[in-house]
């Protein structure tokens, strides 16, 4: 299993790459994208409007890059339009908050 997958010429589909990020907005870009504080900070608020607006930025964003990348005929690592966020606290502990398992896929 990995986070890449080869073009196939002959039926024209480009390589793509699944590893990407926008825990708190579009993330490893060479591109300006804005930054949101990070989810933690953002649950403090208990704004799901706020929430909701900088989600939708962040995906607008991200289709962006990916299509401006695309355009450029560069397919990948931190390119496509897969992003893993935000992470889930399955071990119910605030002093875990670095918790890596299991990852929500949000696919833009």
């Amino acid at each position: 299993m990995l986070n890449a997958s080869p073009a196939i010429d002959r039926l024209g589909i480009p390589a793509y790459n699944w590893w990407n990020e926008a825990l708190h907005g579009v993330a490893r870009t060479s591109m300006k994208t804005t930054v949101f504080p990070q989810a933690i900070g953002l649950a403090a608020t208990f704004n799901t409007e706020a929430m909701l607006k900088m989600a939708t930025i962040t995906s607008d964003e991200a289709r962006a890059v990916h299509h401006e990348y695309a355009r450029r005929g560069e397919r990948g690592i931190y390119q496509g339009l897969t992003f893993w966020t935000p992470n889930i606290n399955i071990f119910r502990d605030p002093r875990w908050g670095g918790g890596r398992k299991p990852t929500a896929k949000i696919r833009t």
